[in-house]
């Protein structure tokens, strides 16, 4: 859920804001697909950080949480060294992870709770 809800925010913010990707970017990648033409933000970094953000405050990984962050700075750093983005729309990918992941965290509901949402539709199709 939480990724949907990124793809949406991004595609919203890119379509409203329609930067150019950097000049030096290529379409070099003949087996992929290009979703979008524009580079404000950074999907890429929208989901690394709210992903690590995730993983490290919500999960119990402890020391492993160092893994996660150099692996989410690891992949806003390669969207700029690719030349897919500028570092405006990278920082600012940043920021909108974050922000992302405070807001699903306050949507965020306890297990029980969707347990009890779950027990009709269970009693219902005799799951």
């Amino acid at each position: 859920m939480a990724l949907l809800f990124d793809l949406v925010v991004v595609g919203i913010i890119k379509v409203v804001f329609r930067r150019q990707r950097p000049r030096q970017n290529e379409m070099d990648m003949f087996v992929t697909v290009s979703v979008d033409h524009y580079s404000f933000p950074s999907g890429h970094a929208t989901r690394a950080v709210m992903l690590a953000c995730f993983l490290c405050l919500k999960t119990a990984l402890g020391a492993s949480s160092a893994y996660v962050v150099v692996w989410a700075s690891a992949v806003c750093l390669t969207r700029v060294l690719l030349g897919r983005h500028h570092v405006f729309d990278v920082l600012s990918g940043v920021i909108i992870g974050i922000v992302e992941f405070y807001i699903l965290e306050a949507a965020w509901l306890p297990m029980e709770v969707c347990l009890d949402i779950m027990r009709p539709f269970q009693e219902l199709f005799h799951i």
